[in-house]
């Protein structure tokens, strides 16, 4: 699979207040999405930063995102972090030359390379000020109103009209994009997906914070990185073997505890995997009192797939794991 991620990082700027953490935060993000969990290869990604002395200008970030986004690809990721700002005419990117008048890269014409690319999935992470502002069209007179094509999810730090904080010098936004792309907002398998990676951002914000953004238009889950996975997918695969039917129990007895003298080598392989499921919060213990499957073991007792369970139960019974 063809995929290809710009990660733009700018700190320092000729007239307007430098920041601090938009390059760090850059090589955190690029970092994270060039490769998956396992080391294995994720993005091919290009970095464009304003350190050891590269100025960022506008004509740069221009030149890269037209790149990026003109090129066939299975997908491409952008990811940005620097000053942002809107006017009546819409919003921008600031670059190392932005100035009065000549504000930066335009969000608009952003989204028109965004809406004509020859590329299947489009994610894109904006930690500016007034990052929302992408996917409007202010010349219809209303904000709010966004316009993208399928395949495009876009992430923003705030709103159109909102600051993008910075503590410590790192961007709140990104530090928990980053905490997502770990493994914080990874399902079961270890798979992130854009809205995945907002949801998890969006629940740390109170509502007296910047409101990040969540804008997309897809027919389908959008791996962005491959955490390690919570259960493995072979257990998942095996869960109608643990349940014949999705209702029904599973009953358990003292062969299950491999210390007990009725021990059966077979049960105890399938008390293992009851365990990890039960950790998942993909089975419920029927008894009373303390939950632990060893005493259910000992007891007699049966266990059931939560609503959780139910659902990767069916995954796996149509052959989708």
């Amino acid at each position: 699979m063809s995929k290809r991620a710009l990660v733009i990082g700018i700190n320092d700027y000729a007239k307007i207040k430098p920041l601090r953490g938009c390059v760090n935060d850059a090589h955190n993000i690029g970092s994270l999405i060039s490769k998956n969990a396992d080391n294995s290869r994720n993005f091919d990604t290009k970095m464009l930063t304003s350190e050891n002395g590269n100025q960022v200008t506008k004509k740069d970030i221009k030149a890269a995102v037209t790149t990026l986004l003109t090129k066939p690809a299975d997908m491409a990721f952008l990811y940005f972090s620097g000053h942002g700002t809107a006017t009546n005419l819409g919003g921008y990117l600031c670059a190392y030359d932005t100035e009065a008048y000549d504000e930066g890269f335009s969000m608009q014409e952003l989204l028109a390379l965004i809406n004509q690319a020859p590329i299947k999935e489009i994610v894109v992470i904006l930690d500016c000020c007034q990052s929302g502002a992408l996917g409007e069209v202010p010349s219809l007179g209303q904000t709010g109103i966004s316009f993208i094509k399928e395949g495009t999810s876009i992430l923003t730090a705030s709103r159109s009209d909102e600051s993008a904080m910075e503590v410590n010098g790192a961007g709140i936004f990104t530090s928990l994009i980053c905490d997502a792309l770990s493994g914080s907002a990874a399902d079961l398998l270890g798979v992130v997906t854009p809205a995945g990676v907002y949801s998890h951002v969006e629940q740390s914000f109170s509502a007296w914070d910047q409101r990040p953004l969540f804008k997309s238009y897809v027919s389908r889950s959008t791996c962005l990185r491959m955490a390690t996975p919570k259960v493995d997918l072979k257990l998942l695969r095996d869960i109608p073997i643990l349940f014949a039917d999705a209702d029904r129990n599973h009953n358990m007895d003292p062969s299950y505890e491999h210390s007990h003298r009725a021990a059966k080598t077979e049960n105890i392989e399938k008390f293992k995997g009851l365990k990890k499921l039960q950790t998942a919060g993909l089975i419920h213990v029927n008894r009373k009192g303390d939950p632990d499957l060893y005493y259910a073991a000992l007891e007699n007792a049966s266990c059931k797939l939560s609503p959780l369970g139910r659902f990767y139960w069916h995954l796996a019974s149509a052959g989708k794991l």
